[in-house]
């Protein structure tokens, strides 16, 4: 069963210079005991690179959202993002991602995805699929290379 056909979008482009984003500053809280500012977004479909494939045709869509940013060191504790859409027979998304200072080997602790939940509707239905993944085990791999001149 297909529930939203396939989201895609092109890198770096969720909230570039040229997306024309929208800011809003929403108020200070605290999200897993991290105290934290949050900002309001919003992106106009013309702009976000969001396309969504359906049944054979591409949809552009808007994206608006939240981001929860550490009142400390400034980086990004949550990320959500939802579509926005014009067409009504086009799929609705939502996404959430938390992220973290993850320790990777001796290499230090890095910040990386430790959470993320995407809900994807169907058009006209109550067909809804959920998917939660957990980021862990993060790992250091290495390799030695030496260049043997001939």
């Amino acid at each position: 069963m297909e529930l939203g056909g396939t989201i895609r979008w092109r890198p770096g482009e969720s909230i570039s210079t040229d997306s024309q984003a929208v800011f809003a500053y929403r108020g200070e809280s605290e999200v897993n005991n991290v105290p934290v500012v949050t900002f309001a977004f919003r992106i106009d479909e013309k702009t976000s690179g969001w396309i969504i494939s359906l049944q054979g045709r591409c949809i552009h869509v808007g994206m608006e959202g939240l981001i929860w940013i550490d009142r400390g060191d400034g980086s990004p504790v949550r990320f959500q993002l939802d579509t926005t859409i014009r067409a009504r027979s086009a799929p609705v998304s939502s996404t959430t991602t938390d992220y973290g200072l993850v320790s990777i080997g001796d290499l230090g602790k890095f910040l990386l995805p430790v959470r993320s939940e995407s809900v994807t509707c169907a058009p006209k239905t109550d067909n809804c699929g959920r998917n939660v993944l957990e980021f862990r085990n993060y790992r250091k791999f290495s390799a030695e290379a030496h260049i043997i001149d001939r």
